[in-house]
């Protein structure tokens, strides 16, 4: 998720503001200031407001705009100004007098919120980064005190510097608020873009991901042209998708296909592959749900790079093996095991994180296609079934007949299923980690198969030449369940080494516990879901601060 802008505290309004000169002001021009003023307050009345006009007049050139404390003066005095010969709201006693008070007024306040800004800004020591957060409160509180008065004008840039004043305080709640008024407000079509697109990247940063989302669907649908708008909708999309709001992804999606499709020709086939990846993940997605997503996203596959071009064969080639269409999922996972390759020359730059994603990403598809093409030829094995005895027949020669053809051939087939789930250790330049558990998992299983179907035979040994003839069948087994001990402890170092938890883990352990003659503790409560184990940080990145 990209933030791109970054905008500094008030850089609307923080502009020199013309109703005052910047040149510092003489001492004659401070006391002729002072002597207005005095007059100005002596009583409402025609000599009260000539010293007032004359208090303006002088006001340009008299005020420091430097000094903090004479501007907050200068804003005391024209409150007090006006509540003595303004008292009415609408200025009805002097409006030639009255309008320009209240248009200099705000001014001198705008300019008030300026220094405060300023300050807090310039902050180095200590003591003055701990109140920095104060100095930015008492700007916003005046820009959001001018911003009702429709005589200062300008209303949402009032808004917007209050609302940064605010984050930069830490109060992100009414920095919100003020962004938010100034929506309702508008009259300024920059600021509201600006103020949609940030109100996305606030709600996002703090979990709120519906409101996040539709911010960032108001931005885009009101600001198509927008720099950001492109990135704004695929951020919505994304967070539809993690919120399961899968109809509201895919009309974002659509959306963006539709208005940035032929310019964006990567992200628009990202973001069909990522509604294909996700419909592909909901064990109860409807079907027609799923060809659509595939549908769309095979559309755009040229545009993608390698390894998500590889890994959306892999979701096509696991689809076509629900709907029972073997043939075509082998051809597409083929396709993704021939491509190891020239995965070694993708990337963005050989050093790059996103080189190092990207690969990771092709290496984790060639991984699953290579287990995928295994497990398809171990579902499909045809393996032996092995008649137990009869009764009154000598063991020792079934064990050197019937069973040893029949551990011949099983292992045979067995030994040429495991080779190909070995083979994901060869994957270069380095194994998928997920698919190398799997793969020892898998491999694991056939072996306490093996011993299982040996099992279910010592029971028809028992019933048809009695328990003496069924014990000494044990050291018949002894291979077999010293060959599966060993697949269930590759998984095991390989799950521990890797830091994955293998779809079968629970399977392999309590078989495990039972059959090992070495103590074997096993702690079902602790049994975690497959995927990654605890010592892999999962954490999210920290969110962009503005």
């Amino acid at each position: 998720m990209r933030r791109k802008r970054t905008l500094s505290f008030g850089v609307v309004a923080l502009l020199s503001i013309p109703s005052f000169s910047l040149a510092a002001p003489t001492k004659e021009q401070r006391a002729q200031l002072e002597v207005d003023r005095a007059r100005a307050m002596r009583a409402a009345d025609e000599d009260g407001r000539a010293g007032a006009r004359a208090y303006l007049e002088h006001l340009k050139d008299g005020l420091d705009t430097e000094d903090e404390s004479a501007i907050v003066g200068a804003a005391a005095a024209l409150d007090e100004l006006a509540g003595l010969h303004c008292p009415s709201s609408l200025g009805k006693e002097a409006p030639d007098f009255c309008a320009p008070l209240s248009k200099i007024s705000c001014d001198v306040k705008r300019l008030a919120a300026e220094r405060s800004l300023r300050r807090a800004d310039k902050a180095q020591s200590d003591e003055e980064k701990a109140e920095a957060p104060t100095h930015y409160e008492r700007a916003a509180r005046l820009y959001l005190s001018l911003a009702p008065n429709e005589a200062c004008g300008r209303t949402a840039e009032l808004y917007y510097n209050a609302s940064h004043a605010l984050r930069a305080a830490r109060k992100l709640g009414p920095a919100v608020q003020a962004l938010e008024q100034l929506l309702k407000v508008g009259g300024d079509a920059k600021l509201e873009a600006l103020s949609l697109h940030e109100l996305g990247g606030i709600f996002q940063a703090v979990g709120e991901y519906d409101r996040s989302a539709s911010y960032y669907e108001r931005f885009a649908a009101r600001f198509p042209t927008d720099a950001e708008a492109p990135s704004a909708l695929l951020d919505a999309t994304v967070l539809r998708l993690g919120l399961s709001q899968r109809t509201s992804a895919e009309k974002n999606a659509d959306l963006f296909l539709k208005v940035y499709g032929a310019k964006r020709r990567e992200e628009a086939a990202r973001v069909s592959f990522a509604l294909a990846a996700d419909a592909m993940e909901k064990e109860s997605a409807d079907p027609a749900v799923v060809k659509r997503s595939l549908d769309r996203a095979t559309k755009t596959m040229d545009a993608l790079a390698l390894p998500y071009r590889l890994q959306l064969h892999v979701l096509v080639a696991r689809d076509a093996r629900t709907r029972g269409k073997t043939n075509d999922a082998r051809a597409e996972l083929v396709k993704v095991r021939g491509a190891e390759k020239a995965l070694s020359t993708t990337g963005r730059g050989a050093d790059s994180e996103m080189a190092m994603r990207e690969l990771g990403k092709g290496l984790s598809a060639v991984g699953e296609a290579t287990f995928l093409l295994a497990r398809m030829d171990d579902q499909s094995a045809k393996r032996p079934a092995l008649a137990a005895p009869k009764k009154g027949s000598a063991l020792d020669s079934w064990v050197q007949g019937s069973l040893s053809k029949w551990l011949d051939e099983r292992n045979k087939g067995e030994d040429a299923i495991e080779k190909t789930y070995a083979s994901i250790l060869d994957i270069q330049p380095a194994p998928p980690p997920r698919w190398v558990v799997e793969g020892a998992a898998e491999v694991a299983r056939i072996r306490i198969d093996v011993v299982r179907d040996l099992m279910k035979t010592r029971v028809d040994i028992a019933r048809a030449l009695g328990n003496e003839q069924a014990a000494a069948f044990d050291a018949a087994m002894e291979p077999s369940i010293a060959r599966a001990e060993a697949a269930a402890r590759k998984y095991f170092d390989l799950s521990a080494k890797l830091e994955w938890r293998g779809e079968r883990h629970v399977m392999i352990e309590r078989w495990f516990a039972r059959r090992s003659k070495k103590p074997f503790h096993q702690v079902v409560e602790m049994f975690a879901p497959p995927g990654f184990v605890p010592g892999m940080s999962l954490a999210p990145p920290d969110p962009v601060r503005k």
